[in-house]
């Protein structure tokens, strides 16, 4: 089963890429000043609020008016590739909390 990558991306290969999707920003629970970025399918959007690590929703793509006025929705390989694109530019912001990392 072809997982997220660029290879993928560009093959359209990514396991339900075309399924509708949202990109979010939390607060992380734990961990104040710390937000952390995730995306997942519109099915399962309500579920995130229900993660333990997941504080504060701070913004999702589905809730966003702009994003909505030009299209219905956002598939799973884009928001994929909107992660990756927010990692590469707030790189020098990045910091990996190592409780979280074992854990997941």
């Amino acid at each position: 089963m072809p997982e997220p990558s660029i290879i993928n991306w560009l093959n359209n290969d990514i396991d339900d890429g075309e399924s509708p999707s949202c990109l979010y920003i939390a607060d992380l629970a734990n961990y104040h000043g710390f937000v952390t970025l995730g995306y997942c399918k519109s099915t399962e959007e309500s579920k995130i609020s229900l993660d333990q690590e997941i504080g504060r929703i701070r913004y999702t793509t589905s809730l966003d008016e702009t994003i909505a006025s030009k299209q219905d929705n956002i598939v799973l390989k884009d928001c994929w590739l909107l992660e990756q694109f927010l990692l590469i530019q707030l790189k020098d912001y990045k910091l990996v909390i190592p409780e979280l990392m074992q854990s997941r």
